[in-house]
């Protein structure tokens, strides 16, 4: 993956036609392109799709940004990059209507109170149904018991 292999990059698509205007790389074994609908999750779930193909030699860079943390846990990966704002995101890959489907997203746009920090605590994926997208929740989340007395 070059000199980029610790960080997470985000382009223009080359394909000025798409729906899906963004590059994303994520530095997994030897890169995971993505297509996504914006260059950050900022209020709303980010639908992704796979690019076909490695990334871009002259792809326009719109921002580079030094990894912390990016790693696959199940059907997610977790991203934490090394800034002070808009740092933690993680991809969840399910299916809707047989086919993949990525949504990227970050603690407020999968609407995980800010007791449940994303440093101190894994999400784990859970969906829902085949037809519903999976959401992301905190590991530790209280039991039945303690939400009834509290």
């Amino acid at each position: 993956m070059s000199d980029n292999a610790r960080a997470f990059l985000v382009a223009r698509n080359p394909d000025s036609d798409s729906k899906l205007p963004y590059l994303l790389l994520l530095p997994l074994e030897d890169g995971l392109v993505l297509k996504a609908r914006e260059a950050w999750p900022a209020t709303a779930r980010v639908y992704c799709h796979r690019f076909q193909g490695g990334w871009p030699t002259d792809a326009e860079i719109i921002e580079q940004t030094p990894v912390r943390l990016c790693r696959r846990r199940g059907a997610a990966i977790d991203l934490v990059l090394d800034r002070p704002r808009l740092a933690r995101s993680q991809f969840v890959f399910t299916q809707v209507k047989g086919r993949e489907a990525i949504f990227w997203q970050t603690q407020k746009t999968a609407g995980i109170p800010a007791a449940a920090s994303l440093a101190d605590e894994p999400w784990r994926v859970r969906s829902r149904s085949r037809s519903t997208p999976a959401s992301a929740t905190p590991t530790a989340s209280p039991s039945k018991q303690q939400r009834r007395s509290g």
